[in-house]
């Protein structure tokens, strides 16, 4: 313990004066096409340009870099990708019905407490969904939507149990699968009752091993 203490105190001490940037470029467009009768689709699309910059500034005035800790300096990673929904509806005067997919990633980074630990590749995500919105009687509306998500290149954070430095990296897929229900009723003008329920699902897809880690 004592160890582990020290090692994060001197992290603390030659990242005292970092300074970080995230600087973001993003073009998009969305559009709905009606198609036939009640029905209509929505396409989208965006291109994402991403930096995270980090500058490690060694701090003179600190007695603790003068035990050989290591400064970083400037270290800079750029990311893009090109991501995009499509869902179709069907809309009457009581219902509407939407399904579709969507996908979307956020930028590799370096560990904020840790500027050894290796920069992590962009995780991304595919999302499918498909839903109501239902009014089956005047001032009672039932929502309901069944959802998935996959992850790719997740970003994982734990501490190694060797040196105590917190390591970041890209673990395993992840799956998440949930339903969820929603109930609003208006019975007068001064009572209004909801309700509302979700089951989850959720898991990684194999363990994240590393030496002197612990598998998450």
């Amino acid at each position: 313990r004592l160890s582990s203490a020290s090692s994060n105190w001197f992290a603390s001490a030659r990242t005292a004066l970092n300074t970080w940037q995230t600087p973001s470029l993003a073009v998009y467009g969305q559009a709905t096409i009606p198609l036939w009768g009640r029905f209509a689709g929505t396409i989208g699309v965006r291109y994402t340009d991403e930096k995270y910059k980090v500058n490690d500034r060694l701090q003179l005035t600190t007695p603790y870099n003068l035990f050989g800790t290591p400064n970083f300096g400037r270290q800079e990673i750029s990311d893009s990708d090109t991501t995009y929904t499509a869902r179709l509806q069907y809309q009457d005067d009581h219902l509407l019905w939407y399904a579709g997919v969507s996908t979307g990633f956020k930028a590799g980074a370096f560990s904020p407490v840790n500027l050894g630990s290796p920069p992590v590749d962009p995780e991304k995500i595919t999302s499918y969904e498909t839903g109501i919105k239902w009014d089956p009687a005047p001032g009672l509306r039932l929502n309901a939507s069944l959802f998935r998500y996959a992850y790719d290149n997740i970003h994982i954070a734990y501490t190694d149990t060797t040196s105590g430095a917190n390591i970041l990296v890209n673990g395993t897929s992840a799956d998440v699968t949930g339903l969820e229900m929603q109930a609003f009723a208006r019975v007068n003008d001064w009572l209004r009752l909801r309700a509302s329920g979700m089951w989850l699902d959720s898991s990684y897809n194999s363990d994240v091993l590393s030496a002197g880690s612990v598998a998450v």
